[in-house]
């Protein structure tokens, strides 16, 4: 069996190990979104969730908040758009400046959010991480192992199960 080249690089890497270890948990984000009838990626959940706690924001203020560029912002708040979860409107006093509010539609999907997805995910990501010890690398590799052997989404399901059941 050959060695997984990003492991076997250790530091060197990091960037791209980190990226590949996003990806697997926003996947089975994804999953558990699919499983609860919500249509959302992962990295639409920050940005709703900006709007649901704070009200309409411009898409400066929530670049600002969520640490990224205004045209990420932009895209997202467009597909969100398409989605129907989200109003993108122009500012009364400067027509350049857009404002994003959570739509009845979008207002309703974050509170199933909540209900069915934020909860569980929360769940198995601290199991998954609650072990965790030593090094970074060390603990990538546990946290890469743990997933091996039971997936984030997975261990999702199985939290809702016994949440229903209790």
């Amino acid at each position: 069996m050959t060695e997984d080249l990003l492991t076997q690089y250790g530091y060197l890497f990091l960037g791209s190990r980190l990226k590949r270890l996003a990806e697997r948990l926003q996947a089975d984000v994804v999953r558990v979104s699919q499983r609860n009838g919500l249509d959302l990626q992962p990295g639409h959940y920050t940005l709703l969730a900006t709007i649901a706690e704070g009200g309409p924001k411009s898409i400066g203020a929530l670049a600002q908040s969520l640490g990224l560029s205004q045209p990420a912002i932009t895209k997202k708040a467009s597909r969100l758009s398409e989605l129907q979860l989200v109003e993108v409107t122009g500012s009364g006093e400067d027509g350049r400046r857009r404002i994003v509010a959570l739509t009845e539609k979008g207002m309703d999907a974050m509170r199933l959010s909540r209900a069915t997805v934020w909860l569980p995910v929360d769940a198995a990501v601290r199991q998954v991480v609650m072990s965790l010890s030593g090094p970074l690398l060390d603990q990538l590799s546990q946290l890469e192992q743990s997933l091996e052997e039971k997936s984030l989404a997975d261990r999702a399901e199985e939290f809702s199960q016994q949440q229903t059941s209790a």
